[in-house]
């Protein structure tokens, strides 16, 4: 082989490596974006969990929420009618989420499964029964990070309060 197509050869041979590892790159960058931009949406969800959970709802000696301040979330997060099934809940003081570590949870068996297929009707399949048993189990449990998320990898849209206004909601009328 003369010189000058070993030259050629590693010319290109160099080129192509170039190339490939820019192209790497790219693609490392925009994995790096988009988990970042997944981060920061999975950590905005669960600090509006967190805020409803803990601070924006009012709780009896059992645990179980029994209303939601109103007030509260507006002054944080402005005017919005999401927090319309928010407060239908509150208008009916027979309304309440048990929460499931509370030992009535369990004479509750007839409103899970009005639950269920309300819920399965009105999200079809975007949220089976078992995903949003979990997050529900996961939102109770304070692990807000954890639900988020996977309200997040099944693909909700919309935002966390419209979620969980609809749960809530579709929970009152089976009640």
């Amino acid at each position: 082989m003369n010189s000058s197509k070993l030259l050629q050869l590693l010319v290109i041979s160099m080129v192509s490596v170039l190339f490939f590892t820019s192209l790497s790159s790219v693609g490392l960058a925009k994995d790096t974006k988009e988990s970042k931009d997944e981060a920061a949406e999975i950590n905005e969800a669960a600090e509006k969990l967190e805020f409803l959970w803990e601070k924006a709802s009012v709780k009896d000696e059992y645990g179980n929420i029994i209303e939601f301040d109103i007030e509260l979330l507006e002054n944080k997060y402005g005017k919005s009618s999401e927090f319309e099934e928010l407060k239908e809940f509150n208008e009916n003081p027979n309304y309440v989420l048990v929460n499931p570590a509370n030992e009535f949870s369990i004479m509750l068996d007839d409103m899970n499964k009005c639950f269920n297929k309300k819920a399965k009707e009105y999200f079809g399949s975007f949220l089976k029964p078992a995903a949003y048993a979990a997050i529900a189990e996961l939102v109770w449990a304070g692990k807000y990070n954890k639900a988020a998320l996977r309200l997040i990898k099944l693909g909700a849209k919309g935002s966390v309060f419209g979620i969980i206004g609809s749960l809530v909601a579709i929970r009152v009328s089976c009640a």
